[in-house]
């Protein structure tokens, strides 16, 4: 008795056009036969096969659009049953794309911030790709496009600054020659924040605050830099921290108070940051 090859036409193959589409099924068996009844074969009538005729198989309508329809039914309504994503305590809102153009400058190398700890309390490396920033959370990933050069690096907020009037970035010795910016010291760039970094714990509003005005590794530069404000008629002291001297304002008794300070500050040709004041300091 010759029994004919299992039939593999037209009911698994796609339909004209469709082959190649998403909705199409991967390789594979494309679903199991029904249930053979009791006394035939997966194939058909067993009895042609007796008589030496080929098997039929049974027809049965192809549940792929049915099976489509009820897949769409179902991702609709887990989407619109699912809910957002909790932001995580301390975290900041995932708020990407772009956030300003301006002047970069950068700093390390021969200045004397080499392997002096940033305002993060990581130690500043020149060659690693990072920045300094006046707001940003630290751990922030931003993209810097150089305006001339068309080049654009990734770099990570570790440090705060800069303290220079119309700047708004301070990038890392190894991030600005990337772009371009080594030779000139300083050039435009468009800022595109990829990734928001953790925001600290708030700090309570009991505490004093002051407003820092730079961070130099050359105390001398940090005395003109406090000259310059003290001509203003504001008091000034200068703080030793790890190596460097930073130049601060204050104490004021609120972050308001020192957030006014600064406002004034800035429109007399300065740039700060408000901080709280370490107790005992």
């Amino acid at each position: 008795m010759t029994v004919a090859p299992a039939y593999s036409g037209p009911a698994d193959a796609p339909a004209s056009g469709s082959a190649g589409r998403g909705l199409d099924r991967p390789p594979g068996p494309s679903r199991a036969l029904a249930p053979a009844a009791r006394g035939s074969s997966p194939l058909g009538d067993s009895s042609r096969c007796d008589r030496g005729e080929s098997p039929r198989l049974p027809v049965s309508p192809s549940p792929r659009p049915l099976l489509v329809l009820l897949a769409l039914l179902l991702a609709a309504r887990c989407a619109s049953r699912q809910a957002p994503a909790p932001v995580p305590p301390g975290q900041a809102p995932p708020e990407t794309g772009s956030i300003g153009e301006g002047v970069a400058s950068w700093y390390g190398g021969n200045d004397g911030f080499e392997g002096k700890p940033t305002a993060s309390g990581e130690i500043y490396n020149s060659n690693k790709l990072t920045a300094a920033h006046r707001e940003l959370p630290f751990g922030s990933i931003v993209d810097v496009t150089s305006v001339d050069t068309g080049r654009t690096v990734r770099v990570r907020i570790n440090d705060r600054g800069p303290f220079a009037k119309g700047r708004i970035i301070d990038l890392s010795h190894e991030a600005a020659r990337l772009i371009g910016i080594l030779g000139s010291g300083t050039g435009r760039v468009h800022l595109t924040l990829v990734k928001p970094g953790v925001e600290p714990t708030p700090v309570p509003d009991t505490v004093p605050w002051v407003v820092q005005i730079g961070s130099f590794a050359d105390r001398v530069r940090a005395e003109r830099q406090a000259d310059r404000v003290r001509a203003t008629g504001r008091t000034v002291f200068l703080e030793p921290f790890d190596g460097l001297t930073r130049v601060k304002i204050g104490p004021y008794p609120s972050r308001a108070d020192a957030q006014a300070a600064l406002s004034a500050l800035e429109a007399a040709g300065f740039e700060g940051i408000v901080v709280p004041q370490p107790a005992g300091q």
